[in-house]
């Protein structure tokens, strides 16, 4: 049961880190292939987001028996075991979903935005811009490639030390059922998550 709780709590640290890229898309919803690349090497995981339900759905082949679920409309995010049909569910404290489902629109801490140029990402065309960022005394600078079609998409981005690109982008709205706790699944208590 430790290892269960640990290999959960794991994947939801994971899935936190990875939906912080996760974007705007449409009001159709979309599915793709997330893959990040930074000095340790590539991870991939697939999200499903639904504007309908303003929810997302991720999961990642190291882990593939965890399902990670946030759905904005009832602040809840539910990390599912489907080998153990268990789940945890912890609810959004304020600002935790902030950057769950971002955007290409301008942030509060961004001071510079340059167009660079227009090149194709994935089969999609994109316009590449340098974002500068300024939090407090901190300056930093990273890239964001945004769909010309739906200029709120970033389907790249690159810091100074990772570079995420979605893959296999679909835009349609994903089933309904995707975004629920499966029928017969226990849920597991974990007091410090709550």
């Amino acid at each position: 049961m430790k290892n269960l709780r640990n290999r959960m709590l794991l994947m939801f640290c994971l899935c936190l880190t990875l939906l912080a890229v996760a974007a705007v898309a449409s009001a159709a919803g979309y599915s793709a292939d997330i893959v990040t690349t930074d000095k340790k090497g590539s991870t991939q995981s697939k999200i499903w987001v639904s504007y309908s339900l303003w929810s997302q759905r991720m999961e990642s082949p190291a882990h593939p028996s965890m399902i990670i679920i946030v759905r904005m409309d009832k602040k809840l995010i539910w990390n599912i075991d489907t080998k153990e049909k268990m789940y945890m569910e912890m609810a959004m404290r304020p600002g935790m979903g902030a950057n769950t489902i971002a955007s290409g629109e301008k942030s509060p801490s961004e001071v510079e935005r340059t167009y660079l140029l227009t090149e194709m990402v994935e089969g999609h065309m994109a316009d590449k811009y340098r974002i500068t960022h300024v939090m407090g005394n901190d300056r930093s600078t990273h890239y964001i490639w945004l769909l010309k079609d739906n200029n709120l998409f970033p389907i790249k981005t690159e810091s100074k030390d990772t570079v995420t690109v979605f893959k296999n982008l679909v835009f349609e709205e994903p089933a309904a059922a995707m975004f629920e706790v499966p029928v017969g699944y226990k849920k597991m208590s974990m007091p410090f998550m709550n």
